[in-house]
């Protein structure tokens, strides 16, 4: 999982962690993004942002990568293909999480 930030100055940072083991659940991708963005905003303190970029990298074949996290939280893997169903359906905006909701 990456982070790409610009700072208002378009001073460009990228940070990157490695989800060990491999997952492609949005909960896991979310929150390893999250840490990464809370400890580049500790390092820079009040810092204004341009642009805030998440991506994930360096894939495995479907199915291999969340064989442990699959076991450790199976609702998890029901609640992502529920989501890719309704939006595939309905279009991207139909659903999303609550949390982002403010």
């Amino acid at each position: 999982v990456y982070v790409k930030i610009r700072r208002a100055d378009f001073t460009t940072f990228t940070r990157q962690r490695r989800l060990n083991p491999p997952a492609s659940q949005t909960r896991r991708i979310h929150g390893t993004a999250r840490e990464l963005l809370q400890e580049w905003i500790g390092a820079y303190p009040g810092a204004r942002l341009r642009l805030l970029g998440v991506g994930v990298a360096d894939l495995e074949p479907a199915g291999r990568a969340d064989l442990l996290s699959a076991v450790l939280r199976p609702g998890d893997d029901a609640v992502d293909g529920a989501v890719d169903r309704i939006r595939a359906r309905f279009g991207e905006t139909a659903l999303g999480r609550a949390r982002v909701l403010r």
